[in-house]
């Protein structure tokens, strides 16, 4: 299932990903169905990452797509691997092509679809992106076909990052100054763009796998606390507006999955179990990886009782992670549970590290 939305108001920093949206839902299906329903849908969760087999769903991050009256170009990360030179003679153009190449952060996805079928390797990349008029074109730090972004150069960039001012004030004096207690301040914001006048938009989707045994079931739990974060709003700051949006579901299917792949690359943050971190230090010099440190607050929204309680710290592989097969598993990462018990809390903070992988052909050169 793809879910696509469509922000009515920026999001407050970054963009939502794998473990923030993975909370937003939880709560979402608390406040809709009820406590007993969440605690059941965890316990699933548990079962299923105990006995290696797949969970009621994962969730990939939020990632851009373009639409115009042609219809949408989705963008996924770039897979990560060894550094990849051009075939050709190394002179002033392949240097900054490959300079270029550095910069990327998405690509399209059907260069994605050809990265991970084994069909299209980066050295070939580099070869494209030093001609003039090659088959592949840059923009904005993603990567797209010449066909695509003679469609997506209408947008200067997919994503707006920038800052907004916000004020705290002083509720006894009235006052934004720092000696009274108030202060303004600004707080980075981002947004998608749209071309007015035009049909040409960006937005942001992300990838959903339900188990097939609860297909049913569970998408329709999923469509319903989308719809209700779509109103409520999604990350910080939502009661000032921010992280609203319009939704949209798909069942397309336009990643391809390649269930045959040696290597995976994850979609979402990874946060390694027991079993992955064994297999990990089985094939290290194999693993092509960028670490997120993350933290955050935990959501204390609709609980009276709850106070501003900081998650623990933890470390996962980024998204576009990649990484081999480990005899057959498609199951990887954890659902991290917090032993510390917390003041004014009956409950324990669970955080999503559960990887949407998709298969990978071929073997990364060195």
């Amino acid at each position: 299932m793809i879910v696509y939305l469509m922000p009515r108001a920026p999001f407050t920093k970054n963009v939502p990903r794998s473990d923030t949206l993975f909370g937003a839902i939880a709560w979402a299906i608390r406040l809709l169905y009820g406590e007993k329903e969440l605690v059941r849908i965890l316990d699933e969760f548990d079962l299923a990452i105990s006995a290696q087999e797949s969970p009621p769903f994962v969730i990939s991050s939020l990632f851009p797509y373009f639409e115009d009256k042609e219809g949408k170009i989705l963008f996924l990360p770039r897979p990560l691997s060894p550094p990849s030179f051009p075939s050709q003679t190394f002179n002033l153009e392949t240097y900054q092509a490959y300079k270029r190449f550095l910069k990327i952060d998405y690509v399209s996805q059907s260069i994605f679809n050809l990265m991970t079928s084994g069909e299209l390797e980066e050295s070939r990349l580099l070869d494209d992106l030093a001609k003039k008029d090659g088959n592949y074109s840059q923009q904005a730090g993603t990567l797209m076909a010449a066909s695509e972004h003679d469609r997506v150069r209408v947008l200067s960039r997919l994503t707006i990052s920038q800052e907004h001012a916000r004020n705290a004030i002083n509720r006894l004096s009235s006052s934004t100054g720092g000696d009274d207690g108030g202060q303004l301040y600004y707080q980075p914001v981002t947004s998608s763009l749209a071309l007015p006048g035009n049909d040409a938009h960006s937005g942001f989707y992300l990838l959903v796998r339900v188990a097939p045994d609860r297909s049913n079931r569970i998408s329709d739990i999923l469509r319903a606390a989308f719809r209700f974060l779509a109103d409520k709003g999604l990350g910080g700051d939502t009661t000032i507006g921010r992280g609203h949006c319009d939704v949209e579901f798909s069942d397309e299917q336009l990643i391809s999955d390649n269930p045959t792949g040696k290597r995976l690359v994850t979609l979402s943050l990874l946060h390694p179990g027991a079993t992955d971190r064994k297999h990990f230090s089985r094939c290290q010099q194999q693993i092509y990886a960028r670490l997120e440190k993350r933290k955050g607050f935990i959501e204390s929204a609709y609980t009276k009782e709850i106070k501003r309680v900081w998650k623990p710290t933890l470390f996962m592989l980024g998204e576009g992670s990649t990484f081999p097969v480990d005899n057959g598993r498609r199951l990887y990462g954890s659902l991290f549970t917090d032993t510390h018990q917390r003041d004014g809390m009956d409950f324990r903070i669970r955080i999503n590290g559960l990887a949407y992988t998709v298969g990978m052909k071929g073997e990364p050169t060195q």
